[in-house]
């Protein structure tokens, strides 16, 4: 069964720093720390996307329950109608309506 990974804000600081970066890599000199600086950036907008998408799906399922639950309770008004409606044209017509 597949889930969902919950994100409910953005990382308060850095994934990481070219730094820790540098040292995980093994790099001991300095000529490519602008590439790590951009990869840092590039997982930052990764993960500020991902964050952005699950807010909107947050939305879109909140608006999914709302809509189900207001179209339910229409449906139950209008069935409670419907069987008033029944109830009355029987009498009308002098029958009795069978329960079920």
């Amino acid at each position: 069964m597949w889930g969902f990974l919950d994100i409910s804000s953005a990382p308060a600081a850095e994934p990481f720093s070219t730094a820790e970066a540098k040292s995980h890599l093994q790099v001991e000199h300095s000529d490519d720390d602008t590439l790590i600086a951009m990869a840092a950036k590039r997982v930052e907008a990764v993960e500020k996307r991902a964050v952005e998408a699950e807010q909107k799906r947050d939305a879109i399922v909140s608006e999914a329950t709302t809509f189900r639950e207001q179209g339910s309770a229409e449906l139950r008004s209008l069935r409670a109608s419907h069987r008033k409606l029944r109830a009355a044209l029987a009498k009308l017509a002098g029958v009795t309506l069978k329960q079920g």
